[in-house]
């Protein structure tokens, strides 16, 4: 019986011993294999160190990206904006127009008012999902809530000042739905390049008018105005460089410009581009802090 108790005692220390010896073994591996891998990866990161191509084509080519070929809008706003929400207005806006300017669509210019067939042109949702995804590496299906007929302030969003859009079924509409006009003009200050994505940093200013009154703001989504003017002659313009003067010598867009140029009463955009199958995709745009 003594001996029985022995031998049970023997086991059970022999299984210890065992679960020591293991869990040893595993450690060790542990440190050598994961551990070492780890460091490694860390080390290679490490590396990797920014590489300034502020003078670049690939730097002007992605910069250029950053707003709409017609200089209406862009990606610059006050919180960060990205391409992976279904349902941001800001970056749909972005993409919405960019699909028009790209597919040479014609937007109503001569009847302007409630959306409607009229007012309004449509695009099919499919295409322009299809158009988002590759343009910008993508798989998600873009939507906002549908336009409501009965309720004809309800889900009108806004494209530029002049223009809005809504959601309808399989559609987008875009509606002649006003008389503003809409410029936005930034300036690239510098541009990194760190392995697979390159950043791009700029000032941006968005101007807006009607001909009586404009004005330039640090964001699209801001009235932290930088710049007002009021319509003036040439002669009597207070800003003569930066106000548009009645004859129409100036424009918005030279507004945008001067400001940009001149100011330092601006914000630093980053903007984050990375790699993939040998192409650069926008991935993000924040505020500098």
């Amino acid at each position: 019986m003594e001996e029985t108790e022995k031998k049970k005692g023997n086991t059970w220390l022999f299984i210890v011993l065992l679960i020591i010896i293991l869990g040893l073994v595993g450690y060790i591996l542990y440190d050598k294999v994961f551990t070492s891998s780890q460091k490694e990866a860390e080390s290679i990161e490490s590396k990797l160190e920014k590489e300034d191509i502020t003078t670049t084509d690939i730097a002007k080519t992605l910069h250029d990206s950053l707003i709409t070929s017609d200089n209406n809008t862009g990606l610059y706003y006050q919180e960060k904006i990205t391409s992976d929400r279904t349902d941001d207005e800001r970056f749909i806006r972005f993409a919405l127009l960019s699909y028009v300017n790209e597919n040479n669509v014609k937007l109503p210019n001569n009847i302007c008012g409630a959306p409607s067939d009229e007012t309004s042109v449509y695009i099919n949702k499919d295409d322009f999902n299809s158009y988002v995804n590759q343009k910008f590496n993508t798989t998600i299906k873009y939507d906002l809530p549908l336009y409501n007929s009965s309720n004809p302030d309800s889900n009108i969003f806004k494209l530029y000042p002049k223009y809005t859009f809504e959601s309808y079924d399989g559609k987008w509409a875009i509606t002649c739905n006003g008389e503003d006009a809409g410029s936005i003009s930034s300036k690239m200050t510098k541009a990194e390049q760190e392995g697979d994505y390159i950043y791009i940093y700029d000032n941006a200013a968005y101007c807006t008018g009607n001909g009586i009154y404009n004005g330039c703001m640090k964001y699209i989504d801001s009235e932290d105005v930088i710049v007002e003017c009021d319509e003036c002659t040439d002669s009597d313009c207070k800003k003569d460089t930066i106000c548009p003067g009645a004859n129409g010598s100036s424009t918005l867009k030279n507004m945008a410009d001067t400001i940009v140029d001149r100011s330092d009463n601006l914000a630093t955009f980053k903007h984050t581009f990375k790699k993939q199958d040998g192409n650069y995709y926008w991935i993000s745009t924040e505020v500098e802090q």
